[in-house]
Parts: structure tokens; sequence; C-alpha cells
């Protein structure tokens, strides 16, 4: 049977340096140590106390591995096609079964009083023409516990080399929790039809169920300004649900956004998404502990990317309860800590706190953003000052700034404010936090800086064409081609190539 080409892809298969991707701090460097425990904040059973900053010890465990996967472009999932099981309308309680594949077809909905058992190893692609989302609706719970060894994976249909940031929808999951919208109650966005919130009798402690070692690959589709499915969203969910291990990478939006609720998160890794990192509002009132966020140069959102993006609501109003999560040991690593060359115009601030927000930081390094940090607007200022907000233990590049001067200038509050804390030091980059060995991790599907790919013909409609690969140094790569409906019909190589033509 012949094929008519209509393009070739090379997908290096960072292997390599994503197996040198090590987001630890150097020992004796301003990372290592220099943890700040005594705000009330950080002293709840939920935070275990450390003595360095960011995600990671120095030298430590890397609670990343093995489960992570910071090159999923090249990893085979097997057929999405063939000896796959559909998923489609509202499932009744029912388990997703080890060795098997499973595909989300439209919005896939977890009704209240139903449970969706999903066991470790379970491979679940998203359908991109139906824009394959999973909803656990309020009173619904998911029970997905993969392990380190066997993580659970959400992945795009597409095979290794053509899929792409915001392949399919993702996943929600609303609860009863409390909200700060009026009424207690609102809709998720992205046309799901889903509430969340919980009205005027809300539950905090409301339980949606477990996600532990997750992988959620190629999720999240922006439809309009306001109008989004991240990868993983969460309305309204309450602090009895265990959500924790959860990577989020090549998203078409967010990673993580919270719409109000108390749930807490740890292990968490944001990688390479489209529009923010960690994103909150409408008065989430929530903990996270441990996580890793690490941006694509290349790739932004022209609404503007940042590291963490916190409103009290889109208005900015006094709305309760406020917006007032913790966040602990996050590490960010921007835009300019893993590349010297072109960095995407429409990357913003590592943290933007804003509209009113009472977002709290502690014991974390934010880099390679400009500015580090932008505290927005008068009540997100006054926040900090009267204590509502608190910045310890911070290592930030970039700056520190406010936009409360003349003409929306930096005023120099938010910085007296910052250097008036424990713990908090503006460093020049990211090399002086104690990063200075960062080995990017891959950043799409033709990651070999220096390469150079011809096909000729292309399009073929003779059955041939003959492609010339130059690499610069050898790497892991598979070369794949495509037939015109984007499947892959042929795999030239799957190895280690050499250098040169």
């Amino acid at each position: 049977m012949r094929y008519s080409l209509l393009l070739a892809l090379l997908t290096v298969a960072s292997s390599a340096s994503a197996q040198n991707f090590d987001p630890r701090p150097n020992a004796g460097t301003p990372a290592a140590s220099g943890a700040v425990f005594t705000s009330p904040r950080v002293s709840g059973s939920f935070f275990t106390q450390t003595t360095y900053r960011g995600a990671f010890a120095p030298g430590g465990t890397r609670w990343d591995l093995p489960w992570a996967n910071y090159a999923p472009q090249a990893t085979d999932y097997g057929s999405s096609t063939t000896g796959v099981t559909v998923l489609s309308g509202t499932l009744a309680t029912r388990t997703l079964t080890t060795g098997t594949r499973y595909k989300l077809s439209g919005f896939v909905r977890v009704p209240s009083g139903a449970v969706l058992t999903i066991q470790p190893g379970v491979v679940i692609f998203g359908e991109r023409s139906s824009t394959g989302t999973l909803v656990v609706e309020r009173g619904g719970q998911i029970n997905a516990q993969g392990t380190a060894a066997n993580p659970i994976v959400f992945t795009s249909e597409l095979a290794p080399g053509a899929r792409n940031n915001g392949d399919w929808g993702g996943i929600i999951i609303a609860g009863r929790a409390a909200i700060n919208l009026p009424g207690g109650e609102g809709l998720i966005e992205g046309g799901t039809g889903t509430t969340y919130g919980g009205g005027a009798a809300p539950n905090n402690a409301d339980n949606s169920g477990t996600m532990r070692y997750i992988r959620i690959e190629y999720a999240g589709i922006a439809f309009a300004v306001n109008n989004e499915i991240n990868s993983l969203t969460l309305g309204g969910v309450g602090s009895g649900t265990t959500l924790e291990y959860i990577q989020a990478s090549f998203g078409g939006d967010d990673a993580f956004e919270m719409f109000g609720g108390a749930v807490n998160l740890r292990y968490l890794i944001a990688q390479s998404t489209v529009d923010d990192m960690f994103d909150g509002d409408n008065g989430w009132i929530g903990n996270v502990q441990f996580a890793l966020g690490v941006s694509d140069p290349d790739i932004a959102d022209t609404s503007r990317s940042n590291g963490f993006e916190q409103d009290n609501d889109a208005q900015g109003t006094g709305n309760t309860p406020f917006t007032s999560p913790t966040f602990s040991n996050v590490t960010i690593l921007g835009p300019r800590t893993q590349t010297s060359g072109t960095i995407n115009s429409n990357f913003a601030r590592g943290a933007h706190i804003r509209r009113n927000s009472r977002t709290s930081l502690f014991n974390s390094v934010i880099l390679g953003f400009v500015p580090g940090i932008l505290l927005d607007g008068t009540g997100t200022n006054g926040a900090a000052t009267s204590g509502a907000l608190v910045l310890q233990g911070l290592l930030v590049s970039g700056g520190v700034i406010d936009q409360l001067g003349a003409g929306g200038t930096d005023s120099g509050a938010a910085l007296t404010y910052f250097n008036g804390q424990p713990g908090n030091a503006v460093v020049a980059d990211a090399a002086a936090a104690g990063f200075g060995n960062i080995v990017e991790a891959e950043t799409g599907p033709l990651a070999a800086a220096g390469f150079r790919l011809a096909v000729a013909p292309n399009p073929s409609s003779v059955g041939a064409a003959v492609l010339t690969v130059s690499l610069p140094e050898a790497t892991e790569a598979r070369l794949s081609v495509f037939d015109v409906l984007g499947r892959e019909v042929a795999v030239v190589a799957d190895r280690t190539l050499g250098a040169g033509e």
C-alpha cells in the first residue's frame, strides 16, 4: 500500500536532557537553606518543615521520579484507535482496569453518587475532535491511584511527534465547598454546564475522591477569554479530597486552576503550559507544598503567562471568602532560566497577585521572570502590609514591584514590604539562587537545538521520499512519517543517532 506523504517529523526524544534535568539546588547555595516556618500560615499539620527553599533539597530524594515524564512527545502509549474502550456520556460507578486503554469522547461525566476508579498504569486518551474531557460532578468521586512505578496517564490521542498543547479538554472536578461568587455557586468554564460550589450550605471538607501519581499531558483548551478548560480544573473542591503527585505538562491553558474551595495539593509539576502554572480565584483557601513549575521559553499566551496568577475574583471585589491559599516550597523555573535564545514576549510575571487576593508564598524560589513578583492593586498591597498576605523565605530574580505610582508605575512599596520580611532576597539570576546547572527539559517536538530536516519531494505522491537529518550532537531520536490524516505510517528510526548528516 502506498501513502501520499504530507509531512515528516523528527521527534527528538529528549531523553538525555530529560534525564539530566535536575531541579534541585546546589549544596551551599542560598536555596539550599534559609526556609522560614515561623508564620502561623505554615505552622499547621499540613506543612512539612524544611531547611531548604524550593521544591527539592540539594542532593535529596527527587519526589518527581520515576513517575514524572519530562519528554512525553516521544512516549509510545500504544494505539489510540485499536483495542481502545471509548468512554462517553454519563458513567455509572465503574473501574478502569490495568492493561486496558481508554478514550474520552466529549464530556464524560461522573455524576453525583457514582465513583470512577482507575487502576495503576491505565492510559486514557482524550479525543481531539470532540474535546474529550473528564468531568467529576458535585457528589461524584474519582479514585485514581497510580503508583510511582506505574502512574496513570491522561494524554493526547495523537501519535508520538504529532502531539501539541491543547489536544484535548482535561480533567474537571466540581465540589460543594465555599466559593465567593454571589449565591455560593457558579458554572465551570468551557461550556460544560457543570455547577460548582456549595451554595448556601457549603461543606469545606467535601470529598471528591483521590488522585495520586497522575500525568495529564497535552490537555487544556482556551475557547475564548474566561472560557477555558485547564489541564486540571478544580471548582469548589473540598479539603477531604486528596490530590498529590500530579504532573500537568504541555497544556493549552493553565496547568492547575482552583476556583474557590478548600482543596489542598502536594507534589505538583506544571511543565510547558501555554498560560499560567498555578491559578487561583473565587475564594480558594487551600494549601500547596512541594511544587515545580517549568516554562518552555517558546510557549506563552497572548493573555500573558505567569508562574502564579491569583485573583480574589474577576472584578477584584471584597467578596468573601478571600482567595487566600498558602504555597510553600515551590520552585518556579521561568523562561530565562533555561535558554539564552529568543523568549516569547508574552511571558509576564513569576507571581502576579492581584484583584484583592490574599495569596501567601513561603520558602520558594521564583526565577527567570521579569518581574519576579507583582503585587497589583491597593487591595493586594494593603493585605501585605496588614499581614493578610505574607511573603517569607523567598528567593526572587527579576525584582519585586507594584503599580501604585503615578500612571501605574512602581512605587517601591512592594519591594519595601518584601525586604522587611524574614528570609526574603532578590537575586541576580538562577545561578545566584543555587540553580547553576539547569538542563532544559523537553520544550516541544523538535527539542534538539541546531538540527536540520529536509524532505524531497514533499509532499510526495510516488510513495517514496528522501529524508535528510543533520544533528549537532548524538541524541536519542524517533523519526516518524505521517500520512495526510496525521496517522503514523512508518518509523524510520527509534534509537540513538550520531552527530552529523
